[in-house]
């Protein structure tokens, strides 16, 4: 009994002490201003600010009310709102107090018992996209515990959030002006819909908080793209910061080297069974208005509550690869789990990889190997000239005939003689011509042009050769793959022609995959300045339209883009195969653009 007393006076003890700071705030987002009330129990004022009781252990009105002045500045200064740039919200003063102070005051004891709200208004000048709420009530040594529930109401909306508030770990909410906003009487169709139109927005990346992962599987690359929240990177790595609320550009030109360090080394990737060497392409820090992230954010400070950093670690490929396996060691203190999307040509599927219990690794098969692009070599065979075939008896005999001829006009008086010889001989000749003794072929005019059909042939092998080239991943590749179809002369022209018309203006320049060309239609005419030759077949000039669709791919989502060309050739005989040596593009315009979600197709995990 003895004991049983003593466990139930510490507990009591330890109830009436409550070391920890409980408190909700109420957030109302209006197109103007926002309005917060936070309700704090009167034990925050005694915990932080040191007030002292009297003998009586009670809290005398006068300094409750000096409780509550000191703790008007710390709520303004420890709840904090900031915006799509990271600046803060400014409070509109005078920050107005609702509490009912006894006249006696408060006993220690009963300091659970009395709640204070602080009523907090921040005007805007604008209806906000984004919002981040922060709170550090845990006093300036981070030692005594603080527990905020954070509930955020859109004005005409719902709820859009309401849970718990980490001290220093930020919360970063949306918000749609442009359409009607959920409520309470929301159907769940009109929730599903209303999802999938944020979704679409901010094209699957609607955390601001989380860690994304994205693996690629293509031809000649591997490609894994991490989106991590830059204050969870700071609990992983040492980066250098001064303290404030922002990364400067200074700040992020330091940490980039260690961010691609730390993953470059990290995550290994083996591909089919050979552990890969990751490059790293690029190291990025974006801001809360940067949905987009397949374009290079323009250099500026971001904030360090909201800023998210994109590392693209490249694994090139000699060959299709048939397996990949990602192991994610790079789990911390604030990372337990990452969900890692894996995208190949045809689909894609997800699954959840986590710290513990073995569960780090995921692996992607092909079933088969993918064959290597196929760039043909078109021979450029010279056209036969119209003849006509002819035994060399006959040929004998007529030379023989044009003797006889001769003699006859040098010596007069062999009339007769001579007229019956040549009838002779020509009748001779004449039935020789079909023996096979000694066939000789005899030409009877000019080489003939190039026919149209044959001329369409060697252009549409061409053209396909071309882009067929752009599959490959690296420049020098892909300049082997056009000196089979574009002549040494023209070749540089010829990549930087087609490379102009893959880039994509809407993604800062980045150049598209082409994913299919369609011929629409095409002539051919002569060269009026080409010189026929009996060795070689002349060339031709071939004016055609065609479309070409390509995709950018990053982060998850897509870019899709179809353009049409119209453009005049110039075909010849180069080292006798035919090959493209000019390109004047006539005509080039958007036919279509979207960006849209990578769709999966398997399984999700």
């Amino acid at each position: 009994m003895g004991a049983v007393l003593c466990i139930v006076l510490f507990l009591s003890v330890a109830a009436s002490a409550h070391p920890v700071s409980v408190s909700r705030s109420l957030v109302y987002v209006a197109g103007d201003e926002v309005r917060v009330t936070v309700e704090v129990f009167l034990e925050d004022l005694f915990l932080f600010h040191d007030l002292q009781p009297n003998v009586a252990d009670y809290l005398d009105a006068d300094t409750i009310q000096q409780g509550i002045e000191l703790h008007r500045v710390f709520v303004v200064d420890r709840f904090v709102i900031q915006n799509v740039d990271g600046h803060r919200l400014q409070v509109r003063q005078p920050v107005d107090v609702t509490f009912d102070i006894p006249d006696g005051g408060v006993a220690l004891a009963e300091l659970m018992s009395h709640k204070l709200t602080f009523q907090l208004r921040y005007l805007l000048e604008a209806a906000p996209e984004f919002l981040t709420f922060s709170q550090r009530f845990s006093g300036d040594d981070g030692v005594l515990p603080a527990e905020m529930q954070l509930t955020v109401k859109q004005e005409g909306g719902d709820v859009l959030h309401d849970k718990a508030l980490v001290t220093g770990v930020p919360v970063t909410l949306r918000f749609t002006w442009d359409g009607p906003a959920l409520s309470d009487k929301s159907s769940d169709k009109e929730r599903a819909v209303w999802l999938a139109q944020e979704q679409q927005k901010t094209l699957g990346l609607t955390s601001y908080s989380s860690v994304y992962s994205f693996l690629y599987v293509e031809d000649f690359e591997v490609r894994h793209e991490i989106l991590i929240p830059l204050l969870t990177l700071q609990q992983i790595i040492t980066l250098p910061h001064d303290g404030d609320e922002f990364f400067s550009l200074a700040e992020q030109h330091a940490a980039a080297p260690l961010i691609a360090d730390h993953f470059r080394t990290g995550n290994p990737v083996l591909i089919d069974g050979v552990e890969s060497e990751a490059v790293v392409s690029r190291c990025d820090f974006y801001g809360l208005d940067f949905r987009d992230l397949a374009r290079r954010a323009e250099p500026q400070q971001v904030s360090l509550s909201s800023a998210r950093v994109g590392i693209i670690l490249s694994y090139p490929l000699q060959q299709a690869a048939s397996h990949v396996r990602l192991q994610w060691d790079r789990f911390a203190k604030m990372l337990w789990s990452v969900n890692v999307v894996v995208f190949d040509g045809t689909g894609g599927f997800r699954k959840t990889l986590t710290r513990v219990g073995g569960n780090d690794t995921v692996e992607w098969n092909s079933g088969v190997r993918k064959s290597l692009p196929h760039v043909q070599v078109v021979p450029a065979q010279p056209a036969r000239r119209p003849a006509f075939d002819i035994s060399a008896i006959s040929v004998g005999l007529l030379l023989l005939t044009m003797v006889v001829v001769g003699r006859k006009v040098a010596k007069v008086g062999r009339g007769r003689r001579t007229a019956v010889a040549v009838v002779v001989l020509l009748g001779c000749a004449w039935g020789c011509r079909d023996t096979d003794v000694g066939k000789l072929t005899v030409p009877t005019g000019p080489r003939p042009s190039i026919t149209d059909d044959a001329a369409a042939a060697v252009f549409a092998t061409l053209h396909a050769n071309i882009y067929t080239a752009f599959r490959f991943r690296t420049e020098s590749d892909i300049y082997d793959a056009l000196a089979f179809s574009a002549s040494g002369d023209v070749l540089q022209d010829t990549y930087l022609t087609i490379v102009e018309g893959l880039k994509m203006e809407e993604q800062g320049g980045a150049v598209a995959r082409v994913r299919q060309v369609d011929i629409l239609n095409g002539h051919r005419s002569d060269l009026s300045d080409q010189s026929r030759s009996d060795q070689l077949p002349e060339g031709f000039a071939y004016r055609c339209r065609w479309n070409v669709a390509g995709t950018v791919e990053h982060w998850g989502h897509i870019h899709e883009r179809t353009n049409q060309f119209a453009a005049d050739f110039r075909v010849e005989s180069v080292g006798g195969n035919w090959k493209v040596t000019h390109i004047d593009i006539v005509d080039n315009r958007r036919l279509h653009f979207s960006t849209g979600l990578r769709e999966l197709l398997g399984p999700v995990d």
